[in-house]
């Protein structure tokens, strides 16, 4: 099974589903902060650029984790980008509006692990951990994201989410900026749309992760579709079983998001 070199990726040339690189199996959550030696990954870069790699372009996982304990799960990994704007103003729109005549640019490069597949598939809030760094302007720029989560598909209220909980510390300050992707079939062809925008806010917080005051601001953040390209050149899986066991894991999980994704759109994304 071949895997994927950095210059491959940064070549833009991407991964079919059958070129996926193994490696140790993924630990369930990751230690506080990015990885060492996270730089981060900007517009310009691919995704797996920006994380330590393995040779053969496999992702390094954080130390007493991906990389030194083997277990007889899989799991699978993946980056994503986000960039938006946030302002005090009430609403998700107004603050996106009044962030951007501002300057007020927020950002987040994680890695989002999954440490067990079976897990993840059969737990309803089919969580997984989140790693990275956030930009928030007049606040703080790589900030590290402390115990992260990701709920994909999840359910409020009878209705799909994807939730994202991303706690930071700035100066001896608490933080969370957390946000909800809105999966729900309205009219038109709003897959897409769904799929890469975040309704996001930035709040303080004390050391129990509560906030302690409304939020700071409130805003919307957006993956593009170059984003999303490089977002699918990150994909590696990880675990026992060698490349059979790792394809299967691929295909599980990406069988999963289109089922949810047939179930709310009535078809697929394409």
């Amino acid at each position: 099974m071949a895997s994927v070199s950095r210059a491959t990726l940064e070549a833009g040339a991407l991964p079919f589903p059958w070129q996926i690189a193994t490696a140790p199996a993924v630990p369930d959550k990751l230690a506080t902060g990015p990885p060492a030696g996270y730089t981060g990954f900007g517009e310009s870069e691919s995704l797996a650029g920006g994380v330590p790699m393995n040779e053969g372009g496999v992702a390094k996982g954080r130390p007493g984790s991906a990389d030194e304990t083997a277990s007889a799960t899989c799991g699978i990994r993946f980056g994503e980008v986000m960039r938006g704007y946030m302002g005090s103003a009430g609403e998700y729109g107004d603050g996106y509006a009044e962030g951007e005549s501002a300057g007020r640019r927020v950002e987040f490069r994680v890695m989002i692990v999954i440490g067990d597949i079976d897990r993840f598939l059969d737990d309803p809030e089919h969580e997984a951990s989140v790693g990275g760094e956030v930009d928030v302007a007049a606040i703080g720029a790589r900030m590290p994201i402390e115990g992260g989560r990701f709920h994909l598909m999840c359910r409020r209220e009878g209705r799909r989410r994807m939730l994202y909980h991303l706690p930071l510390r700035h100066k001896g300050q608490r933080y969370l900026l957390s946000g909800e992707k809105r999966i729900e079939n309205d009219p038109g062809f709003d897959v897409w749309k769904d799929t890469t925008t975040l309704f996001a806010q930035l709040a303080e917080v004390g050391v129990d992760g509560v906030p302690i005051a409304p939020p700071l601001s409130k805003g919307i953040l957006r993956i593009s579709p170059l984003g999303v390209l490089r977002q699918l050149a990150s994909f590696r899986t990880a675990g026992a079983g060698g490349p059979v066991a790792a394809a299967r894991t691929y295909v599980r999980f990406v069988g999963f998001f289109l089922r949810e994704v047939r179930a709310t759109y009535g078809r697929f994304p394409w």
